[in-house]
């Protein structure tokens, strides 16, 4: 399995996988062969349309994967020290946007060329919301 996909799953196997109590991959093996005995299935894999598509029809508020837009802020310096004007003429895209924060947060710092991908429908469906939500706040 390729946990590089979403860095957030690799840290937690990471910790889980380094465990000094005995767990590790042996565990986790045992784990998922009870799982298969109980007639389970393996839930589906991050790097899959399937998950994001079920994770999203359940999740309406926004939800950044590994940083928020606070976090990433500092090191966007050598752009945030142009003019609000020069701002909205950079070219911005942001691949596997989700529901994240960070849009927004591009927005309010003066950034208005913006283009959000994202392969899952749900989340186009709920940015397509919240997007007309705001723009229809701003016009109150």
């Amino acid at each position: 399995t390729n946990f590089a996909v979403n860095p957030s799953v690799s840290v937690f196997m990471a910790s889980a996988t380094c465990s000094s109590s005995g767990h590790g991959p042996a565990g986790m093996a045992k784990a998922a062969a009870a799982g298969k005995a109980a007639g389970d299935g393996p839930p589906p894999s991050v790097a899959t349309l399937e998950y994001w598509e079920e994770f999203y029809n359940h999740r309406r508020a926004a939800w950044d994967t590994l940083y928020g837009y606070d976090d990433i802020k500092p090191g966007l310096t050598n752009i945030m020290t142009k003019s609000r004007r020069e701002r909205s003429t950079i070219r911005i895209l942001h691949i596997g946007c989700g529901t994240s924060a960070v849009t927004e947060g591009l927005w309010r710092d003066g950034f208005r060329n913006i283009c959000n991908i994202d392969f899952s429908n749900a989340v186009i469906r709920l940015m397509a919301q919240r997007w007309e939500d705001l723009s229809d706040q701003a016009s109150d």
